[in-house]
């Protein structure tokens, strides 16, 4: 992995905000004796959400997944959207056509909830997207699946499960180096998958789909009949597919620096072209059995809802959709949910216009949110700093508390421990040239150190790190050397955790005894990576913060509390 150093202040909160002054004595001081113990005791922000939404059948709520679990809002109430489940890692959702269930996506599994109770009442394998049929007689799941060798050529592989077997009768596989969309008709007569590529310069067609009939035994691994193709053409290029109503789809054509939405019958196979601005990034949304939504994605970021005829062509109505990116129609036609990452809006769908009903906007936080003391706390790792000619021709390490000391590269090959007064150095280890050595950290009292060297290829991508805690009681003393994923972040804790070290690598959060490297914990996993780790300076909280723009305060609860 690229490694990429950055120089941060964290904010660090030295007691949950949201309780009193005296909050830290329900929780016990942070010690390697207890860091099994701990959890996550409070959080700031929303997090982010996908691009993926689903409006229940009846209309009344709208389902969006996001970084800290599946948002439900109800149309009356957008303000005020309730968490279905959290920490669920999912990236797609969808209704049961009975509005009883509701299916997620992720990569490590796909659950289904019931909405009542709250509970997961089925599981299946992970998956990218996924689709009930119309009728929910069947369940979809697009999958990313490497055929090849170079880690790179993904293809899509649709696996239609028939809810009441429980069985799997097709196994559909789309192109190379792209990812997967499926799509019903509104009948549920037709499946629709879509192979969207994501490496152009592997791929012979940006975007391209096929049809099958649902009424025809599916393709186990591409045999079967059920494949619809107008003109025995293998699959249908085009962008942005879309089942209509009467056995007909729409997508977006292109080539030769124009584009068209074509509208395509499947039983005659009889075509309908509309020429549309060349210059946009059009998306297509199903509206009415008559119309269709033209996203009209301007490249200036302001957007265009274009509302066209299918039976004529004509574009009856349009709609400022200002800087919104996605859009969701209710059942009734009545409402549309727009979002662009960071608000939710619901809008009344008129022929006039779109009236905006409620907003709801995904709070990130910030020092004035958090009600509390705070104490900004510079990182003990700081990475590649620019010395003023403290010690000779180093230029990536750290000093200790007194600034006595000072560990780093000489000639940014090997690592050296210099004395900033005498200018004299102790060689402690060797560095290959494409290697990476940094996170140097002194503990509180100066007593230990540590630093990672990451064993990286010519590109700079990297593969693994090697921590080495070193003893300075009396000369430098190796204790020990442990091999991690590539480590991000590493510093020590405050008073009695002084001991403890916090390790961020790119696959999580560890808590280790910086005595002797054993590793006491590791912090539960969350569907946002973390990407930053501090001590609070009372010694009471450890604080993440997350790619989501949340931060999470973890603690150890005293057995009194």
């Amino acid at each position: 992995m690229q490694r990429t150093f950055l120089i941060l202040i964290l904010i660090i909160i030295p007691m949950i905000p949201s309780q009193a002054d005296d909050a830290t004595s329900d929780f016990d001081l942070l010690s390697v004796e207890n860091a099994d113990s701990i959890i996550e005791v409070d959080r700031f922000g929303d997090g982010d959400f996908t691009s993926q939404g689903s409006w229940s059948p009846d209309g009344t709520l709208f389902a969006i997944p996001g970084s800290l679990g599946i948002w439900l809002f109800n149309k009356d109430n957008v303000e005020s959207p309730d968490l279905l489940a959290q920490d669920t890692g999912v990236n797609d959702i969808t209704w049961s056509p009975n509005g009883t269930r509701l299916a997620g996506a992720s990569e490590s599994s796909t659950q289904i909830w019931d909405v009542d109770t709250r509970t997961i009442v089925e599981l299946y394998d992970g998956a990218t997207q996924i689709m009930y049929s119309p009728n929910g007689d069947y369940l979809v799941l697009t999958k990313a699946v490497n055929y090849g060798n170079t880690g790179l050529d993904s293809s899509p592989l649709f696996e239609v499960i028939n809810l009441a077997s429980g069985e799997v009768v097709g196994r559909i596989v789309g192109d190379g180096y792209s990812y997967g969309y499926a799509n019903f008709s509104l009948d549920g007569s037709y499946l629709l998958t879509q192979s969207l590529c994501y490496l152009p310069q592997y791929c012979e067609y940006v975007s391209t789909f096929q049809i099958w009939r649902m009424d025809s035994p599916l393709p186990m691994d591409g045999v079967g009949d059920a494949f619809l193709s107008p003109h025995d053409e293998l699959s249908i290029i085009g962008r942005s597919p879309i089942m209509l109503e009467g056995e007909r789809v729409a997508y977006i054509g292109y080539g030769d620096g124009t584009q068209w939405i074509t509208i395509r019958d499947l039983a005659t196979h009889e075509e309908r072209t509309i020429d549309i601005d060349a210059s946009s990034y059009p998306r297509l949304v199903p509206y009415s059995s008559d119309e269709l939504i033209e996203v009209e994605v301007s490249y200036a970021g302001q957007h265009e809802l274009r509302f066209i005829n299918t039976e004529s062509g004509v574009v009856t109505r349009t709609h400022d959709a200002g800087t919104f990116f996605y859009f969701h129609v209710s059942p009734d036609n009545q409402f549309l949910i727009a979002h662009d990452g960071k608000q939710v809006n619901l809008f009344a769908l008129t022929d006039e216009s779109l009236s905006e009903i409620a907003t709801f906007h995904f709070q990130h936080p910030v020092l004035s949110d958090i009600p509390a003391t705070v104490t900004p706390v510079e990182s003990q790792g700081i990475s590649c700093i620019q010395l003023e000619n403290a010690v000779p021709s180093t230029s990536c390490g750290a000093f200790n508390s007194d600034n006595s000391q000072f560990v780093g590269r000489s000639e940014l090959v090997d690592i050296y421990l210099w004395d900033t007064e005498t200018r004299q150095g102790e060689f402690l280890r060797e560095v290959e040239p494409n290697d990476m050595a940094d996170d140097f950290v002194f503990s509180q009292e100066d007593t230990f150190l540590v630093f990672q060297i990451s064993d990286c290829l010519i590109n700079s991508r990297c593969l693994y790190s090697v921590i080495y805690g070193y003893s300075l009681s009396d000369n430098p003393s190796l204790e020990y050397e442990i091999t991690s994923p590539v480590v991000v972040q590493m510093l020590f804790g405050e008073n009695d955790a002084s001991n403890l070290l916090a390790v961020l690598t790119i696959d999580g959060m560890n808590l280790i005894n910086s005595d002797d490297g054993t590793t006491l914990t590791s912090l539960p996993t969350v569907s946002s990576p973390v990407l930053q780790v501090a001590f609070s300076s009372d010694g009471y909280f450890l604080v993440t913060r997350h790619s989501d723009d949340t931060i999470r305060v973890w603690g150890v609860p005293s057995e009194e509390s």
